[in-house]
């Protein structure tokens, strides 16, 4: 069964957290492509090296991992899974949740992850 889990060192305070984050949870659930582990990889939601207006700060955007051969990577069906490949597999990804995230969302192909945000002032 797919599960979400948080990397090791990710913070996530409630006060800060915006709610209409859930729905992005959510959408990954249902829009996951085949990931090793069975596991979606949070790899950051308040912390890490972001700019300072950056939405992550505000508890509004999340990095999702889709790049590598451990949790998280994409591409269960290959192994060793290539990053060509998982490339592949995370625009497909991000297509799929493009389409049912409203469009107050952003969704973004990054090097090694994807980024996701909720961007209300669109």
């Amino acid at each position: 069964m797919l599960q979400i889990a948080f990397k090791a060192d990710v913070r996530l305070k409630e006060s800060a957290f915006d709610p209409e984050m859930a729905l992005v949870f959510r959408s990954l659930l249902r829009t996951a492509p085949e990931m090793l582990a069975d596991t979606i990889v949070i790899t950051s939601v308040e912390d890490g090296r972001h700019m300072p207006t950056s939405f992550h700060f505000v508890g509004r955007a999340v990095d999702v991992r889709f790049l590598g051969d451990r949790a998280g990577g994409v591409g269960g069906r290959y192994t060793p899974p290539s990053p060509e490949a998982q490339r592949l597999d995370a625009k497909r990804w991000a297509g799929r949740l493009k389409q049912v995230l409203p469009p107050v969302y952003d969704v973004v192909v990054e090097r090694d992850h994807i980024h996701i945000e909720h961007d209300p002032r669109d």
